[in-house]
């Protein structure tokens, strides 16, 4: 990616607060409703498709592209994902911060299913993919700060709006374990991960929180738990997954939309 593109994202004059908004497994629909048009973006790296969807922020300007992590038919398994390109086209519409939704399996046998987890941390256990945005020898790069990887001033938010919704079972720190996939893990390699001090565990994770990073633009995810890790429950499968974000996308969404909206009126 050209130098130019990268760093922290400045936004046009006037343009209002831009959020991207990434949306994982069983959240497909979630503002289909609020769509006003749709967009392929080509980047460097190829192209993707973001959405720009309506939303009511109290007369302040502000701008929502969507992005459907899998596609809008869930066609695109985690290790195929373009996740460069996903976010080299949230830098093209110039986004100022990134909100991205997960669904986990629960390693620590203490978080019980139907958590929210707001998580700090992770650990990349991947290994097939482009996982940096810089790739050309003789290019100037850096080696990129993950300290603190997500967003302290977005996890504040969504902590906030997940007690403004009165969840219960609301997890505030979590390190989230990425995996290859498509497949799920096995109970041997999910005991390691709690030994290595994983909380829960997922697949679409990283890179893109490493690439937000790299690219200078805030992000964090908000995770809900659809179940137990493999070792934990009789068995898994993406229909236990599906049917437990279907049965709780209302909240969801309203979860987002009042963590946007905080996010819009303190801008």
């Amino acid at each position: 990616m050209p130098k130019s593109s990268r760093g922290p994202v400045s936004r046009e004059s006037n343009s209002g607060l831009r959020i991207g908004l990434i949306l994982g497994t069983g959240l497909y629909n979630l503002y289909a409703r609020n769509i006003l048009k749709k967009e392929t973006i080509e980047t460097d790296y190829g192209s993707a498709e973001l959405s720009e969807v309506a939303f009511d922020s109290r007369g302040r300007n502000a701008t929502i592209y969507l992005l459907l992590r899998h596609g809008a038919t869930h066609s695109l398994p985690p290790h195929l994902i373009n996740y460069r390109a996903n976010l080299a086209a949230f830098v093209a519409k110039k986004t100022d911060l990134i909100i991205a939704t997960s669904s986990v399996g629960a390693i620590d046998p203490k978080i019980p299913v139907g958590s929210y987890v707001v998580i700090d941390q992770f650990i990349d256990q991947t290994t097939r993919r482009a996982a940096t945005m810089f790739g050309t020898v003789g290019e100037c790069f850096t080696h990129t700060d993950m300290t603190n990887p997500y967003s302290k001033r977005i996890r504040k938010v969504l902590i906030s709006s997940l007690n403004r919704n009165k969840v219960k079972n609301v997890i505030t720190r979590g390190t989230y374990v990425c995996t290859e996939g498509p497949r799920f893990e096995t109970p041997a390699e999910i005991a390691m991960y709690r030994k290595f001090g994983g909380d829960v565990v997922g697949m679409t994770g990283v890179p893109e929180v490493v690439l937000a990073n790299e690219l200078g633009i805030p992000y964090a995810t908000l995770c809900f738990v659809t179940n137990r890790a493999a070792g934990m429950q009789d068995k898994i499968s993406n229909e236990e997954v599906l049917l437990a974000m279907k049965n709780h996308e209302g909240r969801i969404k309203t979860i987002i939309d009042n963590a946007m909206e905080e996010l819009i009126t303190s801008n």
